[in-house]
């Protein structure tokens, strides 16, 4: 029963709705576009030779700190091992017992006290140091044997 004054109307509203369903499908389209574009960006090389040398800076300090803590894990192997067999710490015998540090590594120095030993390392690549503490003695509240890692201040250069 279709009367001729509802036909335009039903016409009018189908048309909406199929205006409707056609722009929200355009709407979808672009943010799917603008994510898919946002997340090029973020895996992308930088575009600027400054963030690529940025990023080349940080990467290198990443490398040369995870060294000196490479490094002071050896250390506290080979130490752990000295101190079994000969019953005391070897202060002053890292080439011996120990082998080659990485290189840029400076140190350790190695401080005896009674509950154990502490010894750090510094990088002539960077201004940041590392060190460990073995026993009773304890640095910034890390674990026995656990490095770690601060910049300039930190409180075994004082």
């Amino acid at each position: 029963m279709d009367t001729p004054g509802r036909t335009p109307w039903l016409a009018v509203v189908a048309g909406v709705a199929i205006l409707a369903a056609g722009a929200a499908e355009l709407v979808r389209a672009r943010v799917v576009e603008r994510a898919r574009a946002v997340g090029d960006a973020l895996t992308a090389e930088p575009e600027s030779v400054m963030s690529a040398d940025v990023y080349k800076h940080y990467r290198a300090r990443r490398d040369e700190v995870e060294s000196m803590r490479r490094d002071l894990r050896r250390l506290v192997a080979a130490e752990s091992a000295f101190m079994a067999t000969s019953g005391r710490a070897a202060v002053n015998a890292w080439d011996v017992h120990f082998g080659q540090a990485a290189p840029g590594v400076i140190g350790p120095t190695i401080h005896v006290t009674r509950g154990g030993w502490w010894a750090w390392v510094s990088n002539i690549h960077t201004p940041i140091t590392c060190a460990v503490a073995v026993g009773d003695t304890t640095i910034e509240h890390a674990r026995s044997g656990e490095p770690v890692c601060l910049g300039g201040s930190a409180p075994w250069l004082r």
